[in-house]
């Protein structure tokens, strides 16, 4: 493959990571659980945004990409390299409570801030057909909803934080397309 066609490819690569990135990420706010693990990384729905490539795969993936395209000496356009090193960096501000990350006309979102549910697996009506609209392409979202009421919160948050440091994420299991239900 020849330079024009590795950058090509790569900017192709990069705008599809970059559509995901911006496209699943949830969060409470600054709560902190009692052993001090961030609840800001629980989506409304009961995803944990801890476990989507915009946290993991992605930013791990690009900075590798930026890595070797220094050592050989590569560089692509500087629109690609600029978007390269966003794709490469944390943002941590990204995240569903706070409205930046998620469809801004997310049913479940919506749902959860009119009855002041603090999260979907904890609402009586759970799982309502919002949420079994979602699961549909989330295979572990059910599961994990009944395991946090199950075990609580806190015991929750530290499974999933295990589950991320064992390298699972999200959308290596997603069953395409993903459905998320809007108002």
């Amino acid at each position: 493959m020849d330079r024009r066609a590795m950058i090509s490819t790569a900017v192709a690569l990069g705008g599809a990571l970059a559509a995901e990135a911006t496209g699943q990420v949830a969060a409470d706010g600054n709560t902190v659980a009692e052993d001090g693990a961030s609840r800001e990384l629980i989506a409304y729905c009961g995803l944990y945004c801890g476990l989507c490539s915009a946290r993991t795969q992605i930013p791990e993936q690009a900075a590798a990409l930026a890595e070797t395209l220094r050592k050989s000496e590569h560089h692509g356009p500087a629109e690609f390299d600029k978007e390269l090193q966003n794709l490469a960096t944390p943002h941590p501000e990204r995240y569903c409570r706070a409205g930046k990350c998620g469809h801004p006309a997310c049913a479940i979102r919506k749902c959860a801030q009119r009855r002041n549910v603090d999260v979907c697996p904890l609402c009586d009506d759970y799982p309502c057909e919002k949420i079994k609209t979602l699961a549909a392409s989330e295979p572990t979202m059910l599961h994990d909803g009944n395991r946090m009421k199950q075990i609580g919160l806190e015991a929750w948050i530290k499974e999933q934080e295990e589950r991320r440091k064992a390298g699972f994420c999200y959308a290596n299991i997603r069953c395409l397309p993903c459905k998320v239900p809007l108002e």
